[in-house]
């Protein structure tokens, strides 16, 4: 049943500009899409098998890939995070609405998710795609909701690249004052990305 489901959405999604881009062990596939010149959106299903079938918990995602691809480089680990991000159970609730059907019970289920899920998509996932299609958009979300070691790290490395550098300071104290409150292995990691951060750019902060 999942790869029947996973095969038909694969084919629809396509006809929207989407393609797979990851399937991790039969329980995850994501999708990506170009936005322009800057960023990629992403687009999540959760296929973990359940007694009863899939339950699907689809999420969004906006990503730059320079900034990503740099940050994971400076973090000593591997990207693929997105810089801004929902899901879609939360963007239709706040619409209003209340009845999520994203669920696979049967092979019968699997052609009317797949176009109830393409739906939702258009219509409660595409105005969150279009509020961010440039890396200053991103900023703007990264600065309101950066509170761990990614997003920090996509910060810091949002504004260097953009020409940003008197704000980055700022970025990496709050960086640090956050590390200096986190266990050992989460700390080592933000301080990881400090050093290597200072001496890639060649930017003060302390």
């Amino acid at each position: 049943m999942t790869e029947q489901f996973l095969a038909r959405f694969t084919e629809h999604a396509a006809t929207g500009g989407w393609r797979v881009d990851t399937v991790d062990d039969d329980d995850f596939a994501g999708f990506t899409r170009e936005e322009g010149l800057e960023v990629e959106a992403q687009f999540g299903l959760d296929l973990t098998p359940r007694d009863y079938g899939l339950s699907l918990n689809p999420s969004l995602g906006v990503r730059h890939p320079g900034v990503d691809d740099l940050a994971a480089n400076l973090l000593g680990f591997g990207g693929g995070a997105a810089q801004a991000g929902a899901t879609l159970a939360d963007l239709v609730y706040e619409a209003g609405r209340r009845d999520l059907m994203w669920v696979v019970e049967s092979e019968e289920d699997v052609a009317p998710v797949v176009q109830r899920l393409l739906v939702d998509l258009e219509t409660y996932g595409e105005p969150f795609f279009e509020r961010f299609t440039s890396l200053p958009d991103l900023i703007d979300n990264l600065e309101q909701t950066a509170t761990t070691t990614v997003p920090f790290a996509h910060l810091a490395v949002a504004h260097a690249i953009s020409g940003n550098t008197a704000r980055v300071p700022a970025v990496l104290r709050r960086m640090a004052d956050w590390a200096g409150q986190q266990p050992p292995l989460v700390a080592q990691q933000a301080k990881r990305f400090l050093t290597e951060f200072g001496a890639y750019f060649d930017i003060a902060w302390n």
